[in-house]
């Protein structure tokens, strides 16, 4: 892909953040502010735990028993934790933005905990795949 496409595919996911916030009413964040820390948090959780869980039907059928080169069932189940954890911010606040929404105290909360959950999600990742470079994971983390 031409570095020009990724850079105005960037300017525009930037863009598109930015008025998603100003359609936000932020004002109901702060009386909020445990149940959204606790939604994140299992919404954090959850995903995580149920994709651990998954690597185990995963990995057999995608990796194999004996596969040579391939990752380490605790890299693969380290990664795929992970990566059911991240959402889709910018979709979940344009969806609440066209449905009207975007308004209310339920919307605020959500596009709140998303965005926790994105951030926390998104710096896991790259620890663990320092880690996996690293050479540090291995084995299954549960």
């Amino acid at each position: 892909m031409p570095v020009v496409i990724k850079i105005i595919s960037q300017l525009g996911l930037i863009l598109l953040l930015f008025v998603i916030g100003l359609e936000f009413d932020f004002s109901h964040l702060v009386p909020s502010g445990p149940a959204t820390a606790a939604i994140s948090f299992a919404g954090i959780a959850l995903p995580m735990a149920m994709g651990a869980g998954l690597a185990y039907w995963l990995y057999p059928r995608l990796v194999g028993e004996a596969s040579e080169g391939g990752p380490s069932f605790g890299n693969f189940q380290l990664f795929l934790a992970v990566s059911m954890a991240i959402t889709a911010l910018p979709i979940l606040g344009r969806l609440l933005v066209e449905w009207g929404a975007a308004r209310t105290r339920l919307a605020t909360i959500a596009i709140s905990s998303a965005a926790m959950d994105d951030a926390m999600g998104w710096i896991l990742l790259a620890t663990i795949a320092a880690f996996v470079r690293a050479g540090q994971v291995s084995q299954a983390w549960y």
